[in-house]
């Protein structure tokens, strides 16, 4: 509750980036709604919520302009995101990073694939299947971390092909969406500070994940400096 009070007594803040995104595009709603869906952590949840509280929007309309962000989103990185990271890996400033960001989305796919109960006796078809429901479900979940960006990274990273992972994002978007949609009007009046709310938790995992890079890169210096010592060491005697 105390949580919610802090939220609630800072919202000039998020007021504030609220009304920088209404003139950015011109006082236009649903563009802002758009945008707001293609953000990552942010994604659907902030631009729907976004929509239905400050954006003085009805579900639909709401629901309807979030999965336009979302469907775009969906489509550059089915088709951009591995040639993108395969890219920016080539270059000295970002291969330590974009290593860490392929090594968390293969955890994730690997624990998709350890609940998936699939075994070398599963089909090929059936394990499509079973993968996509299970990528529908995670990106369905209307919380952080959980929505088409991280989605369609663990379809890539698992194998799926590119319109297999278009149509589980589109399907978890659809869920996500409605379900919504359902949650704001069950709150009310009180959707802007179900916005606020989650606008604060994903700003918290933001920061968290990025000292978490951070300090797993310095720890690889670190390890990386001692073998070379270690190296240097052994080459002198």
């Amino acid at each position: 509750m105390n949580f919610l009070m802090i939220i609630y007594q800072n919202r000039e803040a998020i007021d504030t980036v609220s009304e920088f995104f209404l003139k950015f595009f011109g006082g236009i709603n649903w563009l802002v709604v758009v945008f707001m869906s293609m953000i990552p952590i942010i994604e659907l949840k902030g631009g729907i919520l976004w929509g239905m509280s400050k954006g003085n929007m009805n579900g639909f309309g709401a629901a309807s302009f979030g999965l336009l962000g979302c469907v775009i989103v969906s489509i550059i990185l089915v088709f951009a995101l591995k040639p993108i990271l395969d890219w920016l890996k080539r270059t000295r400033l970002c291969k330590k990073i974009i290593g860490r960001i392929e090594k968390s989305f293969t955890k994730k796919a690997q624990r998709l694939e350890d609940v998936s109960g699939i075994t070398e006796k599963t089909t090929t078809k059936k394990r499509i299947i079973i993968f996509m429901t299970l990528l529908t479900l995670f990106i369905a979940i209307p919380i952080p971390l959980s929505g088409v960006w991280t989605g369609c990274a663990i379809g890539i990273f698992i194998g799926l092909k590119r319109w297999q992972v278009f149509v589980a994002s589109l399907l978890g978007s659809i869920i996500s969406s409605t379900m919504l949609v359902l949650i704001g009007n069950l709150f009310g009046k009180w959707t802007d500070i179900l916005f606020y709310c989650m606008l604060a938790v994903a700003s918290v995992i933001f920061i968290i994940l990025i000292a978490k890079i951070s300090i797993d890169m310095i720890k690889e210096s670190q390890i990386e400096k001692k073998k070379n010592l270690s190296i240097h060491n052994d080459d002198k005697k």
